[in-house]
């Protein structure tokens, strides 16, 4: 049976991938990036919390000091290279775990990712461990806990990844399929109601610009999870499947701003709820808005607000407002 015919006859939905894939190859899957793509069809809504990494290494590990920070980090950017290579992707993060990636695309559009694993995929020497024991401590995570749930986590042989392989490649395929006949059925409703030319016009563009707006949604909802350093237009245009020339285009359109201009602007409000807190040093202020040096985020703030940033804090506790 085709996917189409599976999703009119069985009602199957996204949900029902993820015991499939446990109970075949005993890999956790999860989904990312398909927030605003499946909300187009009420069968493919995921629940809260199906996108998180839940075993019980994955937990001590998240106990650390920047664990949400490293941890989008390192499925950022293995999430960037599948969907810029638009291949499947395996990715070890920092505490030694593994993971597939599976881009997902209707033709060159960037629908999401599907990720198997929360587990090794090969069996790691004492050496090799404490290694990455040296690491959890270092950032604060109790090693103790870390290293007994380490021994307990699954390991994943050659048969269960190529088994995971074949099974994202059917999911991806229905994913595919139902955004597709979600798409489908919208459009026949506006079809059908057969207004003038004038409304016929009117309700392509705004769906068009519907369609711009979730594109760009939902590469902000993306680069919100990772670094200010990794908001580049090419790495937002490999998110969108674009070119950055054709993303450079769409953004003001959605947006109203560039793409420079609009996270500048982002930087220079973080900055200012930070310069706000007397404890927090001006150039740790820098380093959290992605600023290498403190002159260059000086210079940028001055021109921005029209004041260097001691200034602009002064003026906050004499209660003088800046623009």
């Amino acid at each position: 049976m085709d996917t189409a015919a599976l999703i009119e006859k069985t009602g199957f939905t996204i949900r029902d991938f993820a015991p499939i894939m446990a109970r075949v190859t005993g890999l956790t899957l999860c989904f990312y990036d398909f927030k605003t793509t499946l909300s187009l069809s009420p069968d493919l809504r995921l629940p809260a919390g199906e996108n998180t990494h839940t075993c019980g290494y994955c937990l001590a590990v998240k106990t650390g000091n920047n664990a949400k920070a490293d941890c989008s980090k390192s499925d950022g950017v293995s999430n960037l290279r599948a969907v810029r290579d638009m291949a499947p992707q395996v990715n070890t993060c920092y505490a030694g775990v593994n993971e597939i990636v599976y881009p997902v695309f209707q033709g060159k559009r960037y629908l999401g990712c599907l990720v198997a694993g929360q587990a090794f995929f090969k069996r790691y020497s004492a050496k090799e461990k404490a290694k990455y024991m040296e690491v959890l401590n270092s950032k604060g995570i109790d090693a103790g806990k870390a290293s007994a749930e380490f021994d307990k986590m699954k390991r994943a042989g050659e048969q269960e990844i190529a088994l995971a392989l074949k099974l994202m490649h059917l999911f991806a395929g229905y994913v595919v399929e139902a955004v597709r006949s979600a798409e489908k059925k919208e459009l026949h409703v506006i079809k059908n109601v057969r207004p003038s030319k004038k409304k016929l016009d009117e309700n392509v563009a705004r769906l068009r610009q519907r369609r711009k707006r979730i594109i760009i949604d939902r590469v902000l909802e993306t680069l919100a999870e990772q670094q200010p350093s990794q908001h580049t237009l090419s790495a937002a245009a490999a998110l969108a499947g674009m070119s950055p020339c054709h993303f450079s285009r769409l953004f003001p359109a959605v947006t109203g701003k560039s793409f420079r201009r609009y996270f500048l602007a982002q930087k220079m409000e973080k900055a200012k709820r930070l310069l706000a807190d007397d404890a927090v040093k001006i150039y740790d202020v820098a380093e959290s808005c992605g600023y290498r040096e403190l002159s260059s985020f000086s210079r940028a703030f001055k021109k921005e607000t029209g004041q260097y940033p001691g200034t602009y804090r002064a003026g906050v506790f004499t209660g003088e407002k800046s623009r």
